[in-house]
C-alpha cells in the first residue's frame, strides 16, 4: 500500500459514509432499472402468495372441515397448489433476471476501473502491488454485487416474518 501523504485525502478523509458510497452504484444499475423493478414485484407478490397459502389452510379447516364441507376441499387444495406453483416461478423469474442484471452490473464496473487504472500514471502502479489492486477491486466488486442481488430482494422476501408483528392477530372465538 503507498504511504500516506499528508495533502491527499481519502474518502475516509472526506467524510464519505458506506451509504454514500454505496449510492454511486446507481449510476451502473440505471441501465437495469426495469428489470430490477421486475424482479422487485415479483418478490412481493411471491411473498404475497407465500402469505396466501397458511389462510388457504385456515380456511379449509375452519370452514370446509369443520362445517362438513367435502366439496371445497379440492377447489382450496388446488388453489394452495396453485399459488405454491406461481410462488415457485415468480422466485424462477427473479433469480433470472437478477442473474443477468448483476453480472451486466460487474462487468460495467470491472471495465470502469480497467480503464481507470489504464489512465493513472506508471509512478501510481509502482507503489501498488499488482496483486493488491486486484484483490481489493474484487473483494469490493462482490461485495457490491452480493447486495445488489441478493441484499435487496432478501431483504424484500423476509418482510413476511415481520408481518405478525404488523397485522392483527386472528384468534377464534369460541
Amino acid at each position: 500500500m503507498p504511504p500516506h501523504e499528508p495533502g491527499r485525502s481519502t474518502p475516509a478523509d472526506r467524510g464519505a459514509t458506506p451509504l454514500a458510497s454505496l449510492w454511486r452504484t446507481r449510476v451502473y444499475l440505471r441501465p437495469y432499472r426495469w428489470q430490477l423493478a421486475l424482479m422487485l414485484v415479483c418478490a412481493i407478490v411471491a411473498v404475497g402468495s407465500e402469505i396466501a397459502i397458511p389462510l388457504l389452510t385456515k380456511s379449509m379447516i375452519d370452514g370446509a372441515i369443520s362445517h362438513g364441507e367435502r366439496g371445497l376441499l379440492l377447489p382450496i387444495g388446488a388453489a394452495a397448489v396453485g399459488l405454491g406453483a406461481g410462488q415457485a416461478l415468480l422466485s424462477f423469474l427473479r433469480r433470472w433476471m437478477q442473474a443477468g442484471a448483476v453480472a451486466g452490473m460487474e462487468q460495467s464496473m470491472r471495465a470502469d476501473i480497467y480503464a481507470h487504472l489504464q489512465r493513472l500514471p506508471p509512478a501510481f502502479h509502482d507503489e501498488w502491488q499488482s496483486g493488491q489492486l486486484l484483490s481489493r477491486a474484487t473483494t469490493d466488486l462482490s461485495a457490491i454485487r452480493r447486495f445488489a442481488g441478493f441484499g435487496t430482494i432478501t431483504i424484500t422476501e423476509h418482510l413476511n416474518h415481520l408481518t405478525p408483528k404488523l397485522a392483527p392477530k386472528f384468534r377464534r372465538i369460541n
